[in-house]
């Protein structure tokens, strides 16, 4: 049974958004696979609400209330402001490209991720949201499915999901391995680790079924890691987007798993507290490391790389923390007018207290 509050799973939110800082910043390349661990958590969070939540009224204008709140304000926030301060100014002086209308929509409907894969915008200070954009597409599509299909066939259709993102992977990898970068932004191809998470969502609440979750979580856990590592150590990128993803998602699976029953290594202080504004880190900290880069680009071969991280982590800190006083925590106060009734079964499942709170205060 775990705890009343999901410490865990706030910890390995927190390594998530470490591993992108360090991917961003330049001291550890694979760290891309912090994504991969944010599609997991996401996953299976917001899979345990919707089937806490099934059965009560306003399932549908409750959820995306909700996550409208925690979501949309600072997301909205910096569209804005890049579009409207950023980019105007940025390509009148020569510092970025001109980014207009055209682009401002595929952001506007969190559709980023395909505008990006095809070749537009990237690199930019926004490139990043191309996650975001595919986890919005989750939480629009989602719950009707959760809210129309039996448990039973949820289940297979969750295993068919994840199955079929990864046969797309492979598709296409075979069939374009000139290039293989549009597979990294597209949904399809991303969908293997949120639908795992759901998956495990579901097992939550099936005591047998858990109970052999747990029981491969050692597996998961290893063999997901000796297959990305060795992708990673080949360094052929047709291998990582088939292989890698697959292999970083089984990772993430496991120690979800871990989490989901209290125990985690990422379970301190330093990890939760990062996975608190994990969601304003990610946000903020991509557009101020190009800025650090540009403001040191002139240094020497040794601090050309070292001042941007000594500057750029601490200044993305502190911007997350005031984002989440003046923009977040005032709309996240609002999220209360919008409760979701839990389904009562008489049964409490593992984790199921704890996941359904931690999917309320979810930083994404």
């Amino acid at each position: 049974m775990m705890q009343e509050h999901i410490r865990a799973i706030d910890g390995l939110r927190g390594l998530g958004i470490l591993l992108v800082l360090m991917h961003h910043f330049g001291f550890f390349q694979p760290g891309w696979a912090g994504v991969d661990i944010f599609f997991v958590i996401s996953g299976f969070l917001i899979t345990r609400i919707l089937l806490r939540t099934k059965d009560s009224s306003g399932y549908f204008a409750n959820f995306y209330a909700r996550r409208a709140l925690r979501i949309l304000p600072l997301y909205f926030f910096s569209l804005l402001l890049f579009f409207l301060v950023v980019f105007p100014i940025g390509a009148r002086n020569g510092w970025l490209s001109h980014y207009g209308t055209r682009d401002f929509v595929w952001y506007l409907f969190h559709l980023s991720n395909w505008w990006i894969g095809s070749g537009h915008m990237s690199p930019s200070p926004i490139s990043h949201f191309w996650s975001l954009a595919i986890e919005e597409q989750f939480y629009f599509a989602w719950p009707l499915m959760v809210f129309t299909l039996h448990r039973r066939i949820l289940v297979r259709a969750t295993v068919a999901i994840a199955l079929l993102s990864f046969v797309c992977r492979a598709i296409a990898a075979a069939m374009h391995p000139e290039t293989t970068g549009f597979i990294y932004f597209y949904t399809p191809f991303r969908l293997e680790p949120i639908a795992l998470g759901s998956l495990a969502a579901i097992a939550a609440d099936d005591q047998p079924l858990w109970t052999r979750f747990v029981s491969y979580q050692q597996t998961l856990l290893w063999a997901g890691f000796t297959l990305w590592i060795t992708t990673i150590f080949l360094g052929d990128n047709r291998l990582i987007c088939v292989f890698g993803f697959s292999g970083i998602g089984a990772v993430a699976l496991a120690m979800l798993i871990e989490a989901a029953n209290g125990h985690s290594a990422f379970d301190t202080p330093f990890f939760r507290h990062l996975g608190k504004y994990s969601y304003a880190l990610y946000i903020i900290h991509y557009p101020i490391y190009l800025l650090a880069s540009h403001t040191f680009r002139n240094c020497d071969r040794f601090w050309k790389p070292v001042l941007p991280v000594i500057g750029g982590i601490p200044l993305s800190y502190l911007l997350a923390r005031v984002s989440w006083v003046l923009i977040e925590s005032p709309f996240l106060g609002l999220k209360n007018k919008f409760e979701q009734e839990r389904t009562s079964r008489g049964v409490v499942t593992p984790g199921e207290l704890a996941v359904c709170v931690a999917a309320d205060r979810s930083p994404r």
